[in-house]
């Protein structure tokens, strides 16, 4: 079986002393793989050559070759077939005329292996081949791996000690601007490269909770200047109002103290360290929800808002941050901490910019354009209507106008549903994140609905995909967290960084 190739080859200046790659019985987290070797003088090109198996003799390596091919560079990009196999290379140094003037020793690897990545158990089913973007690469949080196109796994996540092992939850995995690889790992804040090897972790020191955690939850990443934000929770007493009635609270969480009623609340946080680790700012929901917010009709929201999502459009040195129990979007000023715009529903029929227009959200961004976009869950949560009752709710993804003015209204720009067909559910509970790619179509994925899908700005399906895990003879659906796209460029920089 012929190895199909990914990539040409990977233009990076020749160094005479380059690592040889893969290094020596190593085990690979990927089948895209990075071969390098040193440069020699009066060398036309280097011609790979990679057998499947292990083999020591060059006779029963010859007789096992699936793929050979001579490239310019001394640094290569191939996709070699599976995970779980052993394989055999050497490059060797052709002149001009394409004759061997050396070779390498033949040298082996070993593709490890991920219950995710067993195509047996788990299949990324493809609905909608890609019309566009063919050489995207998803990253896909519940499987922990990235995947080509075709719905064929190339990289995952390994174990890392005592930080990640096969339980642990992963979420909002995606690339760096500086070429590494972040995610939360449970409640730990994680950056590796390429090959799973820890570069950074958070502190999760309790500098900002006050408590022994942070408790990181839900966004992670790395900002251009090189600096870490992350979401977290602060614990404490929130003061019940005079005459609110606590029946319908749950009654372990309410607490007597000094004649007045409280109850214990959770609170969203966000806080910025630099590669060093230290705290260079922070904010606190708990400073900004007044008691009309936290103890409104609104019973799933009491004392907890649920932060669900965050995003620093550094551009306008903002900060939007997604509270789903609120369905509120709330935009911050940085680094002031000054909340100067809200969006959503009106909880009391105070006037709100958008009320009305999206529920239950998750992953605001801002689009190239300078508009809000979201994930529209599409679920209210209020008293008498649960978050499960999505009967007759199609979720969707959605683009607003902001007001350039006080005096001016947020507006629904453009709108998609997500009922495309009939291979998964219209309506999430939960999960879900919009991403957009160069051309302005948007990735995305539908959280606890198993779906990932692109549409173009022309609301066009240009690629539709299912998420499945094996159940005895028969495929069942698969929920997910996030799914987020690495431009095939930047995808192929994490290799040989």
């Amino acid at each position: 079986m012929r190895c199909i190739s990914f990539a040409i080859f990977f233009l990076i200046s020749f160094v005479a002393t380059a690592q040889i790659r893969p290094a020596e019985n190593d085990t690979l987290n990927y089948r895209l793989v990075g071969f390098s070797v040193p440069a020699q003088p009066k060398t036309g090109s280097y011609l790979l050559e990679i057998a499947e198996g292990r083999f020591n003799n060059d006779y029963d390596f010859q007789k096992n070759i699936i793929y050979s091919k001579a490239y310019p560079a001394n640094r290569i990009v191939e996709t070699v077939p599976a995970f779980g196999k052993e394989y055999t290379w050497r490059i060797s140094y052709l002149n001009k005329r394409q004759r061997p003037n050396n070779k390498t020793p033949l040298r082996h690897f070993v593709t490890g292996y991920l219950a995710f990545t067993d195509t047996a158990r788990f299949r990324y089913r493809i609905i909608d081949t890609a019309t566009a973007h063919k050489d995207l690469i998803i990253f896909h949080d519940a499987s922990r791996a990235a995947y080509d196109m075709s719905g064929m796994p190339v990289w995952f996540l390994p174990a890392i000690g005592d930080v990640i092992d096969s339980l642990t939850s992963i979420r909002d995995m995606e690339i760096t601007p500086q070429g590494t690889i972040t995610f939360l790992a449970g409640s730990k804040a994680v950056e590796v490269n390429y090959d799973g090897e820890l570069l950074w972790m958070a502190p999760n020191d309790g500098r900002v909770s006050n408590d022994t955690s942070e408790y990181y939850h839900h966004e992670f990443t790395r900002l251009a200047n090189g600096n870490y934000m992350v979401a977290g929770h602060e614990s404490g007493l929130r003061e019940i109002p005079k005459g609110f009635d606590t029946t319908q609270l749950t009654q372990d969480r309410l607490v007597s103290k000094d004649g007045k009623r409280y109850i214990f609340s959770r609170q969203g946080t966000l806080i910025e360290y630099d590669p060093a680790k230290n705290v260079v700012w922070s904010w606190r929901s708990s400073q900004y929800f007044s008691n009309a917010d936290i103890f409104g009709d609104n019973l799933q929201s009491i004392a907890n808002t649920h932060m669900n999502a965050f995003y620093f459009d550094e551009l306008q040195r903002a900060v939007y941050v997604s509270f789903r129990d609120l369905s509120r979007v709330i935009k911050i000023k940085y680094p002031e901490g000054v909340v100067i715009a809200e969006y959503g529903q009106s909880i009391h029929g105070e006037p709100r910019q958008g009320n009305g227009m999206f529920y239950g959200q998750h992953c605001c961004r801002v689009n190239a354009n300078g508009q809000l976009y979201l994930f529209n869950n599409n679920i209210p949560f209020t008293k008498d209507k649960r978050r499960r009752d999505v009967k007759g709710i199609i979720s969707t993804v959605a683009i607003y106008d902001e007001p350039k003015n006080e005096s001016g209204s947020l507006t629904k720009a453009w709108e998609q549903t997500c009922n495309i067909d009939t291979f998964a559910a219209y309506s999430s509970v939960g999960g879900g994140s919009v991403y957009e790619l160069g051309d302005g179509a948007i990735l995305v994925s539908m959280g606890s609905v198993n779906r990932d899908y692109i549409v173009g700005q022309d609301k066009k399906i240009v690629w539709n995909a299912v998420f499945e895990m094996k159940n005895g003879e028969n495929w069942m659906p698969y929920a997910n967290y996030r799914s987020s796209p690495a431009d095939h460029r930047k995808f192929l920089q994490l290799i040989f960084k």
